[in-house]
């Protein structure tokens, strides 16, 4: 309702075919609103575009958070039809409108993304056995590669867990820094 009301105050003039539109989207949006209770929301809507328009508006994708692409499409579809009305829509109209398409289309799902569909993505797996079909055929042929594994594993290990404590030890001298300036900062009258 908040997008409508944006796009039809578009026009110079509102005129009664504006609150003919709001009606009629009424009917077929909220049937069960008694007419009292939808002028109440619509009021509701104009005064929040009024007061702080800009937020209002950017607010709507948070509106139609968990909203299908096919819901978005109706919504939209809707304002479309109630604009199209009574004629061709004057510029200032349009303009609203595609403003309103661009924040319904940042609130449509994420597509998938075309790179984890291909198949390329399932050839790392059949390359991985292949890659340890190699290994233990070298390991077969020279018995001290095979010894020499562990061994380099456990340097690996021993200077991962020598990089850990450094980085804790900095992250507690922030800690006791920052905790040190908000003591100083409540003793402050």
């Amino acid at each position: 309702m908040r997008s409508m009301i944006y796009v039809l105050g578009g026009a110079p003039v509102t005129d009664e075919r504006n609150f003919k539109r709001l009606r009629a989207s009424r009917e077929e949006l909220h049937p069960h609103l008694k007419i009292a209770d939808f002028k109440a929301f619509v009021r509701e809507q104009f005064f929040i575009l009024k007061l702080d328009r800009r937020k209002a508006l950017e607010a709507l994708p948070t509106m139609l958070e968990g909203a299908t692409n096919e819901q978005i499409d109706a919504h939209l579809a809707h304002i479309e039809h109630v604009l199209m009305a009574s004629g061709t829509p004057g510029e200032r109209a349009a303009q609203r409108l595609e403003t309103i398409r661009a924040y319904f289309d940042r609130a449509r799902p994420p597509q998938p993304s075309p790179a984890k569909a291909t198949p390329g993505a399932a050839k790392p797996a059949v390359s991985e056995p292949a890659a340890l079909d190699q290994k233990s055929e070298n390991e077969k042929a020279d018995p001290q590669a095979k010894a020499a594994t562990p061994a380099k594993a456990e340097q690996q290990a021993s200077a991962t867990s020598q990089d850990q404590p450094a980085s804790k030890t900095t992250s507690k001298t922030t800690t006791t820094k920052a905790s040190t300036k908000t003591t100083k900062d409540a003793e402050k009258p």
